[in-house]
């Protein structure tokens, strides 16, 4: 497993630890998708403590499923819309059209029109090197907004 959920700290003793990055991403295509996979590349040889993810769609209101596995799981499947870079991270967007049941869903919420939507509430996730998050909306989109506050810690 590449990816751990914990509950939150104490939000003054996490701003006395560490220095907190942000990483926006506009996700403004030409072709639609509805998934989309954040990846700490197996070479980052970082260990990475998601705290918050927000997610905006300007579509219409729109099922979200926050799942997790291994980098392995999706090579190969389904074609790359796009690729981006987000802090370490490598973001791709694509269209998925078949059940996956090797990922295992950490979040089911709802994103609404124009609504920026707090994914992880009041958990923090821990993504160490090969990990994935895999984003899966219920219907195609060709824009979204994220915004990830992040840490890292290099690995000796």
């Amino acid at each position: 497993m590449k990816v751990f959920t914990v509950k939150k700290e104490n939000e003054d003793e996490l701003k006395s630890k560490h220095r907190d990055k942000v990483s926006y991403i506009s996700l403004n295509k030409k072709d639609k998708f509805n998934y989309i996979v954040i990846r700490n590349p197996s070479d980052s040889n970082e260990i990475c403590t998601i705290k918050n993810m927000k997610i905006l769609s300007e579509n219409e209101t729109n099922g979200i499923c926050l799942m997790h596995g291994e980098e392995e799981m999706f090579r190969g499947k389904g074609e790359v819309n796009s690729a981006d870079k987000m802090g370490i991270f490598n973001v791709e967007s694509r269209i998925q059209r078949y059940q996956d049941n090797k990922k295992i869903e950490l979040i089911r919420s709802k994103l609404s029109k124009n609504k920026e939507c707090d994914i992880l509430r009041d958990s923090v996730l821990i993504v160490l090197p090969k990990g994935c998050l895999f984003i899966k909306l219920d219907n195609e989109v060709s824009n979204l907004r994220m915004n990830i506050d992040w840490t890292s810690e290099k690995i000796c």
